[in-house]
């Protein structure tokens, strides 16, 4: 496997950093993308450069906070992932600057479905990354973390996102700013209705895009505390 191949290499004196030529994967990013805690561990020991980027243009951290692990992506069985990638996404982000506010929205979806992650998003504040830094993906996104958490499900590459309320109370006491206008759009394109971009300069944006996105009663009123500085 992944494991074996990249310490015997290590073991031959091989680069660390050396990467496949076609897909200009490292054996970093291929053990990030497998969940192999321990061996992206070893690598990092080794210098492994974390900031380093595919041809398609993502790093260890962005293969690591994947919907589904390349391992997982093997079985057969229905069941969420369930490999350690928090763990793994941990390691990394003390040794990158690459993608972080991607790797912050990521995690903010797998926080919907899986409390594991929840630790990770004080870590991406506490590494100096604004909780409210702007994120726009390659798709139609464009907001913050706490717009991110927002976005109706990703049906079917996403499991049920089962704590809205709890990824929302936990970015606001992080001091996510429930107030800051727009514009918000979501993965989908979904934005506010009746609203162009240019007119999303209100306090009440982020509500009207919950609405939009047919958040519950909780989440909502979540979005009406203000938090003191």
């Amino acid at each position: 496997g992944v494991c074996e191949a990249a310490f015997l290499g290590l073991l031959q004196g091989l680069e660390v950093n050396e990467a496949d030529p076609n897909t200009g994967m490292s054996p970093l990013m291929r053990a990030a993308e497998d969940a192999q805690v321990q061996l992206c561990n070893l690598l990092l020991a080794q210098r492994a450069d974390a900031d380093r980027v595919s041809i398609g243009g993502i790093s260890a951290i962005g293969l690591a906070l994947g919907g589904t692990c390349g391992r997982c992506m093997l079985l057969s069985s229905s069941e969420w992932c369930s490999c350690p990638r928090a763990a793994v996404a941990k390691s990394l982000i003390q040794h990158t600057t690459v993608g972080l506010a991607e790797a912050f929205a990521s995690t903010v979806r797998m926080s919907l479905q899986d409390s594991a992650y929840l630790p990770l998003l004080k870590t991406f504040v506490e590494r100096s990354l604004p909780v409210d830094c702007e994120i726009r993906g390659p798709d139609s996104r464009r907001g913050t973390a706490l717009s991110v958490a927002l976005e109706r499900r990703v049906m079917p590459v996403e499991a049920p996102l089962r704590n809205q309320s709890l990824v929302v109370s936990t970015l606001l006491s992080l001091r996510a700013d429930p107030n800051r206008p727009g514009p918000y759009v979501a993965w989908d394109g979904n934005a506010i209705p009746g609203r162009s971009l240019a007119t999303q300069t209100s306090q009440r944006d982020l509500v009207l895009f919950a609405a939009s996105n047919a958040c519950g009663l909780e989440t909502l009123a979540l979005l009406d505390v203000e938090y003191e500085v």
